[in-house]
């Protein structure tokens, strides 16, 4: 059973400690930024339709706990399986789907190699 973290002082809510890198997601920092539903409506879409470019920018890029998001995909369902909705990580289901976590984690990995060295200064 996952242990659960004490309750702090701060905005933090009582979290599972399998769960804290919530905290560091972007898509968490902006909704104190821009408020939770236009947050929301950024990083979560409607089945069958994409995230806006600016917010898979971020979620792709950006994102600090982008690799624990994308575990959390493949293994945050019921019974430790996949979650079948959403993006993760920048990745939709659809993509999660066609890939192996290890797929995903790798990709992951590559494209932010690439994302970095492209805007680097010069």
């Amino acid at each position: 059973m996952p242990t659960v973290t004490e309750p702090t002082t701060g905005p933090t809510p009582l979290r599972n400690k399998d769960l804290q890198w919530l905290d560091d997601c972007l898509c968490a920092q902006l909704a104190d930024t821009l408020g939770h539903r236009e947050a929301l409506s950024l990083f979560f879409v409607d089945a069958g339709r994409t995230m806006p470019a600016e917010a898979l920018r971020i979620a792709k890029y950006e994102c600090p706990v982008r690799r624990e998001e994308i575990i959390h995909a493949y293994t945050g369902g019921p019974g430790g399986g996949p979650i079948k909705a959403g993006y993760f990580g920048g990745f939709s289901y659809g993509e999660r789907k066609a890939m192996t976590l290890q797929q995903a984690l790798a990709k992951a990995e590559a494209e932010q190699a690439a994302y970095r060295a492209a805007h680097q200064p010069t």
